[in-house]
């Protein structure tokens, strides 16, 4: 009588194969935490660069109006809940509104808070030194990226 042989994989093949694909897990997962920080840092620095474009827009607006546009500015409010929004000139400020941005969450929670404040008689910006402080978190890439 023949004996039937089980086709099956042994316990120290199984635990084998864990083992090798816990090693790779180890080694991959702090490059993909790595490069989904940078993604998220890089979204960031992208909000901020549309929101400069569009307060820009918005001035160039308010000026052709004939209506003072001083007083315009981009706050960036850093830390574990941050954001990225238009304040001061109020006109400027509405008409940002309008193509739909209010406040934007920041994806990275390890931005420092600032201001970046445009002159309408320059046309410049106008940063405080904390947006170009590095970001806490890997890659520590730097939001004052939007306005270079």
């Amino acid at each position: 009588m023949k004996k039937n042989m089980n086709k099956g994989f042994s316990l120290v093949e199984l635990i084998i194969v864990i083992a090798i694909m816990a090693v790779l897990v180890g080694v991959l997962a702090p490059q993909f935490i790595k490069y989904v920080e940078s993604s998220r840092q890089s979204t960031d620095i992208d909000n901020l660069a549309e929101y400069k474009a569009a307060v820009e827009a918005a001035v160039a607006d308010v000026m052709a109006d004939g209506e003072d546009a001083a007083g315009a500015k981009i706050v960036v409010t850093g830390g574990a809940s941050g954001s990225i929004k238009v304040d001061g000139n109020t006109k400027v400020k509405d008409k940002v509104a309008d193509v739909g941005l209010n406040t934007t969450v920041l994806k990275s929670k390890g931005w420092p808070s600032g201001n970046a404040t445009y002159d309408d008689s320059n046309f410049k910006w106008t940063v405080d030194g904390s947006l170009s402080t590095q970001n806490t978190k890997k890659p520590n890439k730097k939001l004052i990226a939007a306005f270079e």
